[in-house]
């Protein structure tokens, strides 16, 4: 989750056979401006080798980061309008 006015600089990852960890690095004015809606924003890093059951985390807390395959997603959402067009 990012504030407006930050953006993600830079992302680092380290891979293991049980999992990957990803180090983000985040900026953003120096003004606080955490009263506003922070908002999730997808970033994309290539792997070494495929995600499959590793587990995904943060460098810097060691909490899980939820996954989303937005390129499953995309394609979801392309078949429900195909279908919907068809039927329509």
């Amino acid at each position: 989750m990012i504030y407006p006015g930050e953006h993600v600089c830079d992302i680092e990852l380290d891979e293991d056979h049980e999992a990957m960890v990803a180090f983000a690095t985040v900026c953003g004015p120096v003004e606080d401006d955490q009263h506003a809606d922070a908002c999730e924003v997808p970033c994309h890093v290539y792997l070494d080798r495929p995600l499959g059951d590793r587990a995904v985390r943060d460098g810097h807390f060691g909490h899980a980061i939820p996954y989303r395959n937005v390129y499953a997603e995309l394609g979801a959402e392309f078949e429900r309008r195909i279908d919907a067009d068809d039927a329509g």
